[in-house]
């Protein structure tokens, strides 16, 4: 029969909070976490040890502990959360508490994974041959005689383990235990540096459908055992317990592995706001800490879970980083059925983030808002839209000179060719106007993930072209924070250096341009547009500046701030909070920026690294994690700065 140990850590007059230790069998482990835990909850700690021999299984010792928990308080609701081996027993415990008819309002699983023998075999290959690099790596540096001698010494302790302590007989009990489907709420707090070969809530999700997933920065045994992961779980708990400050949750979505949506949602969690997040998998956003949720983009139906995330976090706000997810929001805002509350609650949701629906026909219309701009007094290029390789060179009879053929909707260079000459019109047209390639579509999807292209290409549609006259300059750009058809505040810098002539900016640097700031005024307010978005410029010979396009979601430089103090991510997070959150100071030597890792990649001996700010989030130190280890193709190049980065960016 098993043991059973029970403790009330914590004697506060709130609801109480059932903690479940982990396979050790005690209770103390817990009081690190409990001690930092907001509000004043009462917390009564629960440990099993199982017998070895006596037949002991999860069922039974979850039905110990469920009768323990109603000695404690004969009915519900109750609040139940398990620390690793005891995740597993809290869902079983809860299920055994609402088959008795009992509420169970929370369930919190903290790092909890279940035998191997029961994943998918997929995970389980890659644990195994990640846990068979890592030791390989161990035992690199060590002579031979003593990598044979650890070899042997493990061999020697995994036939030993068996049964030998209470961890053992726990660990075994669990082994004989299969997951099932369980369809309730479930909170999964997942360490950020997974010990166990996979990320576990990939391994989770099958089996608990109404799973919502919490990043917490540390490793298994730093959620318990150090005093800042304990603190970094207790507030992630409190935050899901609902005693966390009141903030402003805002949802990042990105149809893309880029780690600048990540950077954007640490930055957004730094001035206050509690962040969400929907990605591709393998991208940043679904691991960093700052994320309190991450849900996954589907490949089959993106849409659909874009509104699937937006209708599990109940954002106030949902900032799409990609074009492409600023189209799907305005498709779902077009779908969504305004006669019923769901329906109702996605256009309210994406009203608020994008503004005013009038203006979502000219977000993505390059021709259609320079006419717009132009009649506001906007400085602006002749644009206009072609539908035929014919019309661009009739054009150009009437607009002598250079110009640029662009696809409505593009981004990041992509779509844009710079034509001098008639026969540069035929090939441009040739390359923009066609389809995605079949093959090209495909490799996307099983290679990037990337359904997008197949979707063009299935749908047979082609993408809408504008010609603009070339203005010869120095591009500019400027990130915008705005609500209701008011700026907000604006960060505008002129581009440095840039991956390639069309390509994306790697540095800036910081400027202030009435020219600019009108152009600002002006679009935001004749668009009615609201959240994070951008206007590209060029800034010719004479100084004037010439606005050249619209981007209509967050751009990279959204987390700068300006030159007179303008935070954007505060100025919007006190648009939509009760309180005015504390603008974060910077100061830019010479006001220049190398964008990281974008000025790294462009050039890693760029002298723009060592003397502009190199903007390194060092606040959050997963993310350069995960962005470093992205560089490691990289890494002779680029050994001498890596090395101060990895150090801050912690274990």
């Amino acid at each position: 029969m098993c043991r059973l140990s029970v403790a009330e850590l914590r004697p506060g007059r709130g609801p109480t909070l059932y903690a479940v230790g982990g396979a050790g069998g005690a209770t103390d482990e817990l009081v690190p976490l409990v001690e930092r835990l907001a509000g004043d909850p009462r917390v009564v700690a629960l440990a099993v040890a199982a017998e070895p021999g006596s037949g002991d299984t999860i069922a039974t010792l979850a039905a110990t502990l469920a009768a323990a928990v109603r000695a404690d308080r004969p009915h519900g609701p109750y609040r139940l959360l398990g620390y690793s081996f005891g995740g597993v027993l809290a869902l079983e415990v809860a299920e055994l508490l609402g088959g008795a008819g009992e509420a169970v309002p929370f369930l919190g699983m903290v790092d909890s994974p279940y035998d191997r023998r029961h994943w998918p075999l997929r995970l389980r290959v890659m644990a195994t041959a990640r846990r068979g690099a890592r030791r390989a790596r161990s035992l690199a540096g060590q002579p031979v005689t003593d990598a044979l001698r650890d070899l042997r010494g493990r061999r020697g302790r995994a036939g030993e383990r068996e049964g030998t302590t209470v961890q053992d007989a726990n660990l075994g009990v669990l082994a004989r235990w299969r997951p099932r489907v369980v369809d309730r709420p479930v909170t999964l707090f997942a360490a950020t540096h997974p010990d166990f070969g996979c990320d576990l809530a990939s391994l989770w999700r099958p089996w608990l459908p109404q799973l919502t997933v919490r990043r917490v920065r540390g490793n298994h045994l730093d959620l318990t055992q150090t005093p800042a992961g304990a603190a970094r779980l207790a507030r992630s708990v409190s935050d899901a317990l609902g005693h966390g400050s009141e903030r402003v949750t805002v949802l990042v979505a990105t149809t893309f592995r880029w780690p600048g949506a990540a950077r954007l949602a640490v930055d957004l969690h730094e001035v206050g706001c509690t962040v969400d997040g929907i990605a591709p998998r393998g991208s940043a956003l679904r691991a960093v800490a700052a994320v309190r949720r991450s849900h996954p983009l589907g490949l089959v139906a993106p849409v659909r879970s874009l509104r699937r995330a937006i209708e599990a976090s109940r954002p106030d706000l949902v900032v799409p980083f990609d074009d492409r997810t600023r189209q799907a929001l305005t498709r779902l805002h077009a779908a969504a059925d305004p006669h019923t509350d769901s329906g109702r609650r996605i256009r309210e949701c994406i009203e608020r983030s994008l503004g005013s629906p009038d203006g979502y026909p000219w977000a993505y219309s390059r021709a259609a808002l320079m006419t717009l701009a132009r009649e506001s007094g906007v400085l602006c290029p002749p644009t206009a839209i072609v539908r035929s390789a014919a019309d661009v060179c009739a054009w150009r009879e009437r607009n002598p000179g250079p110009a640029v053929l662009k696809t409505d909707g593009s981004w990041g260079g992509r779509g844009i060719v710079v034509v001098r000459t008639d026969a540069d019109v035929r090939a441009a047209w040739r390359q923009l106007h066609r389809r995605p390639p079949v093959a090209r579509a495909l490799k996307r999807l099983v290679v990037e993930r990337d359904p997008w292209a197949l979707r063009a290409r299935l749908s047979g549609a082609r993408p809408t072209l504008s010609v603009q006259a070339y203005v010869e300059g120095r591009p500019a750009n400027a990130a915008i924070a705005c609500h209701r058809g008011t700026p907000l505040g604006e960060v505008q810098a002129a581009v440095v250096e840039s991956d390639g002539p069309t390509g994306p900016s790697t540095v800036l640097e910081i400027i202030d341009h009435p020219d600019i700031a009108y152009a600002v005024k002006s679009v935001v307010s004749n668009l009615e547009l609201s959240g994070l978005c951008g206007l590209d410029f060029v800034l010719d010979e004479d100084g004037h500046a010439h606005l050249i396009e619209l981007n209509p979601r967050a751009t990279p430089t959204s987390h700068l701030v300006g030159v007179d103090g303008t935070d954007l991510l505060a100025a919007l997070r006190a648009a939509h909070g009760d309180e005015t959150p504390t603008a974060r100071p910077a100061t830019y030597p010479a006001g220049r920026v190398a964008l990281f890792p974008q000025e790294l990649l462009r050039d890693a001996a760029s002298p723009h690294l060592r003397t502009a700010h190199h903007d390194v989030p060092r606040h959050a130190p997963d993310l350069v994690a995960h962005v470093l280890a992205g560089l490691r193709d990289h890494r002779r190049t680029t050994a001498g700065l890596l090395s101060p980065l990895a150090e801050d960016a912690g274990p």
